[in-house]
Order: C-alpha cells, then structure tokens, then sequence
C-alpha cells in the first residue's frame, strides 16, 4: 500500500525485478521515496538517492573496480559478477587476462577462445582488436597452424593507422607467406620493410625476411650476400646472433655442412651478443648437421645438451624438430630402450601440455615409417598403439 501511495503498483515492481522494465528517473525517485517511507528511514543508512538510483550496471562496474583494487587481480568470482551484468569494461580486461594466462600454459586453443571473447568486448567498446589480433595469430604459429596464423595477422592488420604496427605485421606475415610458398609476397614486404620502417628491429628482421625467402627459393647465394652485406654496416648489436644463425641455416640447408659448422662454433663463441634461445637453438643446429654428416654418436652428444632449454621453447617447430633429430639419431644407433623411454618422455609431456598432440603425431609416424627391429617386443608395440 505504501507503494502504491507513490504510484507504484505490485505489477509494475516485478516488472522491473523480472527485468522487464528500466523504470525512468522520476519512477526511480518514487520507488525510493516509498523505501524511506517503509523503513522509516533506514534504508538511507546503506543507500543514500546518489547511490540509489545508479543503474545495476553502473553498480556492479564500481563494485568490480573496488574488488579488483582490494584483491589485485579478476578471480572467477568477479568474473561471474561481470559477466552477469554484462560489464564490458571489466570483461574485456578479464578475457585477455585468462587468455594470457592460457598462452602461458601453452593452452592455445583455450587462449584463443579467451582471446575472441576479448575481442567481442573491444569491438562493443569501440576499442582496437589490433594486440589481440596478434595474440591469436602468435597462438596459430606456435600450434603449427601458420596458415590460422597469417588469417589473423591480416585481420590485425585492418586495425593497423600507425605505418610501424602495419611494418611489424608484415614482417610477421612475411616469414609465413615465404613458409607457404608465397616467396615473391615475402620479399615484397621485406623490401617495403627495409626501405620505408624507421624502427631498427623491424628493418634487421625484415632483413632475415629477406634471407629466408631467398632461401625458400633454392638462392642460397643471394641469400647470403643479404646477410653478409648487412654484417659490413650493422644498425647495432640487436639481433647479430641472428644473423650469423641464419647464415648457418643457408649453408646447412645448401647442404655445405662444414661451412655451416664454423659459422656455428664462431657463434658459440660470441658469448657477449648471444641470446639463450640463439645458443639452443645453434646446438640443435650442430646436432642436425652431425645428423647429415652421419656423425651420429656426436651429434647425440650436442642434442642431449640441451633437452631442458628447448622444453622452455614456445614455438612448437623448435621442439617438433629437437625430437625428430634426437630420435633419428637414436634409431640409426639401434638404440632400443632409449628409442621406448624416449617416447614414453614425449607422452608425458603431452599429457602435462608442455608440448603439442601434433608432435606425439608426427613421432609416431615418424616411427611407424622405419623398421626400428627385426623383432619389436611387447612394450614397444604397446607404445605405439597406445594413440
């Protein structure tokens, strides 16, 4: 009856708890006046009419950002608080905080679906998908789906206004559209790249863009002289290593293997401008060529050397490739239980997530093309009917 004395009828108010009405300033007003009236003026003790008459959302969103000051991060329940009252804002950040998380944890498919979410939100909020885009295609290329990968590089590029972010997405899509054949589009961006980015890191990568598709190409010479002419007037100390390591892939890949070693023991030796991934990455090089040059024994020496560092790897071609080596090598040798505890080794990891289904995959039929023993026991079959 109270209410009712406000012009607010029973009807009316569920309505609006069943959201089916958005009651409008004067209604809102009424309906706290009639509070007042009911509790003889306690209700102003919790809610004075400022806070009163804000909307759920606008509730819930300061709500949130005071929880997330106390707390210091978006647990789930926040996340459902959010999610509830459809608080874009807060939502926004929360998805790309799990899809970060997710990547982390190298669960990419997770991430992304973070990640899209993320996505959703900007676009709603008028925000730039460009970073998130980014992150999608990162997570593509490091679950062995380039092609996924380079979708979502040209959608990141649609949100691109400044010249560098457009520079850095071709750089990325370059090495990708070179991997697919698409060499001629390759050395149009590293072109472009080199002559028009003034960010030095652009310029030197777009220059290994360069290498790389002229090696793609079977230009194994060509590719060099980009690399060698750019050793003679170096922009700086960033990305030498990387520079003398693709030095070592085109000779590698040309198959002059004893060339390539000299280039990769002169690295080893560049402590000073050696990254920790170069340096894995030189030793897994040198197991590789050992591999070629049937150095066997060797060549399992440099590759176990480094078995901690390359499961730190985020891109999975690295670890894909480590493996394959390591179990070539083994299998050459006839070496039979280290062969099983090998594959049991990538079974686990695959199972904790520290590496992809895809390289168990490619393990197996790697395996189940060669004739390992003239007489396979039973624990080794188990192993590979097992998946």
């Amino acid at each position: 009856a109270i209410f009712e004395n406000y012009g607010v009828t029973q009807y009316y108010l569920s309505l609006i708890e069943n959201n089916k009405r958005n009651p409008s300033d004067e209604m809102v007003e009424s309906i706290y006046k009639a509070l007042v009236d009911l509790t003889d003026g306690k209700v102003c003790l919790d809610y004075c009419y400022t806070e009163f008459k804000k909307s759920p959302y606008t509730q819930a969103k300061e709500w949130l950002n005071q929880q997330y000051e106390i707390r210091g991060i978006y647990d789930d329940y926040l996340f459902e608080v959010a999610k509830r009252f459809n608080v874009l804002e807060v939502l926004y950040e929360i998805y790309q905080k799990f899809g970060e998380e997710e990547q982390q944890k190298k669960n990419y498919q997770k991430s992304n679906e973070y990640f899209q979410e993320a996505i959703q939100c900007a676009l709603q909020l008028q925000h730039s998908p460009l970073d998130i885009y980014k992150k999608m295609a990162s997570n593509l290329k490091m679950n062995l789906n380039e092609e996924g990968a380079l979708a979502y590089y040209r959608l990141a590029l649609n949100y691109a206004i400044k010249d560098e972010d457009k520079y850095k997405l071709m750089y990325y899509m370059g090495f990708i559209e070179a991997n697919l054949g698409n060499v001629d589009k390759a050395l149009g961006y590293a072109d472009e790249n080199i002559k028009c980015s003034r960010d030095k890191l652009t310029v030197i990568g777009s220059v290994l863009l360069k290498e790389h598709a002229l090696r793609k190409m079977g230009e194994f010479q060509k590719g060099r002289e980009v690399l060698e002419n750019y050793l003679k007037a170096p922009l700086g100390d960033e990305l030498i290593d990387h520079i003398y390591y693709n030095l070592a892939i085109n000779y590698t890949e040309e198959s002059r293997h004893s060339d390539a070693l000299k280039i990769c023991f002169e690295l080893l030796g560049r402590t000073g401008q050696l990254t920790s991934d170069i340096r894995y990455k030189t030793i897994l090089l040198i197991g590789s060529i050992y591999r070629h040059k049937k150095e066997y024994e060797e060549g399992l020496i440099f590759i176990k050397s480094i078995k901690s560092e390359v499961l730190k790897e985020k891109e999975q071609r690295f670890i894909r490739w480590f493996y394959q080596i390591y179990l070539e090598i083994l299998i050459v040798l006839n070496l039979e239980t280290d062969i099983i505890e090998l594959i049991q080794e990538i079974q686990l990891l695959v199972e904790k997530r520290v590496i992809n289904q895809d390289i168990l995959n490619y393990i197996y039929s790697n395996v189940m093309q060669r004739t390992l023993f003239n007489q396979k026991d039973d624990q080794f079959d188990k192993i590979l009917v097992k998946n």
